[in-house]
């Protein structure tokens, strides 16, 4: 039986024992979110007379999702760090995406280290901690424990919006997440069941919600098979997706997969309705390209990285176009455009005013890929 993977929950930091004195202030600056949000740090101080100290360090190296690697001449030279930690160290990294957070505090030959060179250091190597004012170098600390904090975030809170492969590129690099609100061009996706309303009110509670479980579960996966990012459910309604926090050059085309996926997989989930007595399901989707205000947006007690612009608010009644027009996926001129040499599609209306938008739309039903 395969032995399960151990959460990796803990921040570790590798040292030379000639740098302590900088733990003990990576440590203080590490308290406050340590104690707040329960995480572990370790550091091999924590090792105490009568423990199995190089068992100890391998746990804490499982357990691992930041490590912080005090750079300095004599942390390049200690034989244990370079044939014990490290190895281990960038074995999470490559292989579970433990993020490597390197701090110089002293002059050294780090950029020319093989295996630590190719990761972005806190503080530039020109400037080691050594050479700056106490201030400046508590204001590196400060922003140590924001890229930690960034990191464990992105671990924490991220996972139920994004896919597992999106959540590995950035824990490489956690300061791309864009906390902050920003304005950036997306490809969105909107999608409801047709006629599920009416379908619901002929099933039992248990039913509505067995179904809505498998269906969700099934969407969401589709949306995260493309890298694309869930933004909320409403009842059976879903909304995606495509451009952020990790840009692609091909958004328009990965959100237009996602939607042919779709159709296919409910087609799939028909037969199951059919035992059950009730009538085959089809899908309305929508999608658009433009410019909407995606980050981390709420209260003071919850936030959530999400979408706001008054391209959302013409979703919902784009999708309902499709039952007019007698299709299942429905795309706007502007994505349109993207995407019209790679997939098949047909022209619905030249010209079509919508509700909450002041400028007519052009709008094509999706058929498939061009190559499919």
């Amino acid at each position: 039986m395969t032995q399960a993977k151990r959460a990796r929950d803990c921040v570790f930091i590798s040292y030379s024992h000639r740098d302590a004195d900088w733990v003990e202030r990576i440590r203080v600056h590490l308290a406050p979110f340590e104690r707040e949000h329960e995480i572990k740090v370790w550091d091999d101080s924590r090792i105490r007379s009568g423990d199995r100290w190089l068992e100890e360090i391998r746990s804490a190296i499982d357990s691992t999702r930041v490590a912080v690697l005090v750079i300095s001449a004599d942390f390049l030279a200690s034989d244990f760090i370079a044939n014990q930690e490290l190895p281990a160290l960038l074995r999470a990294a490559e292989e579970d995406g433990a993020v490597i957070l390197p701090l110089i505090v002293s002059p050294s030959r780090f950029e020319s280290t093989t295996g630590l060179g190719s990761f972005q250091a806190v503080n530039d190597p020109k400037k080691p901690l050594i050479k700056l004012s106490k201030g400046d170098q508590e204001e590196t600390l400060v922003k140590l424990a924001g890229e930690i904090e960034s990191a464990l975030r992105l671990e924490t809170d991220m996972r139920q919006y994004l896919s597992p492969a999106v959540i590995a590129d950035l824990r490489q690099s956690p300061g791309r997440l864009p906390l902050s609100p920003e304005k950036k061009e997306l490809t969105i996706l909107h999608s409801d069941v047709r006629g599920f309303t009416a379908l619901a009110e002929n099933l039992g509670p248990e039913q509505v919600g067995r179904y809505l479980h498998r269906y969700l579960t099934f969407m969401t996966e589709i949306v995260f098979a493309s890298n694309g990012t869930l933004d909320r459910y409403v009842g059976n309604a879903l909304t995606a997706y495509w451009g952020a926090p990790i840009e692609y050059a091909d958004a328009a085309a990965r959100a237009c997969d996602a939607a042919l996926d779709m159709v296919r997989k409910v087609a799939e989930l028909n037969p199951m309705l059919r035992e059950l007595g009730m009538p085959p399901l089809r899908l309305n989707i929508a999608i658009t390209t433009g410019f909407a205000i995606v980050g981390s947006m709420g209260s003071a007690q919850r936030f959530q990285y999400t979408i706001i612009g008054e391209i959302l608010q013409i979703l919902p009644r784009l999708v309902y176009l499709n039952n007019q027009f007698g299709a299942d996926i429905l795309i706007t001129q502007s994505t349109h455009q993207l995407v019209r040499d790679s997939f098949q599609t047909r022209t619905l209306a030249d010209q079509i005013v919508i509700k909450g938008k002041s400028q007519p739309l052009s709008v094509y039903e999706l058929l498939g890929r061009r190559d499919g």
